[in-house]
């Protein structure tokens, strides 16, 4: 009987991860390829305005608390646990122009994925980054 209840857990547990992964938007190649391009910020003015804009956006979109908050990285607490949740690293490289290259890692410590896609969460900040607006 307790084998019986063990398999009907676990053919639940399989199912619901499975249509939890059919029903999450999953990034093309490439937006794969975009997402992990750096953002390009052509001086220090433009770089500070993106840096904050993507502190904001992380602060409020991450699954976790910032952990790391710098001129050069924003660091969230994370990935952990099996959760499906996005944790961030962003790093800001100077570069000789006065400007900088920003990369944007996210994860999740799930093995069927993350929630949102990571890659699509990527290219949401990267677009908030680069607005145009306040």
């Amino acid at each position: 009987m307790m084998n019986k209840i063990k398999l009907i857990g676990m053919m639940v547990f399989i199912a619901a991860a499975t249509w939890g992964c059919a029903t999450t938007p999953k990034a093309s190649e490439e937006q794969k390829i975009a997402a992990m391009m750096p953002v390009h910020c052509p001086d220090k003015q433009t770089c500070e305005v993106q840096w904050q804009r993507a502190q904001a956006w992380v602060a409020s979109h991450s699954a976790y608390r910032m952990q790391i908050v710098s001129d050069s990285v924003l660091q969230t607490y994370g990935p952990m646990g099996s959760d499906t949740g996005l944790a961030f690293m962003l790093t800001k490289t100077p570069n000789l122009q006065g400007g900088a290259a920003i990369t944007i890692r996210a994860s999740c410590d799930n093995m069927f994925g993350c929630i949102p896609d990571r890659y699509l969460a990527i290219l949401s900040l990267k677009a908030d980054m680069q607005s145009a607006g306040p």
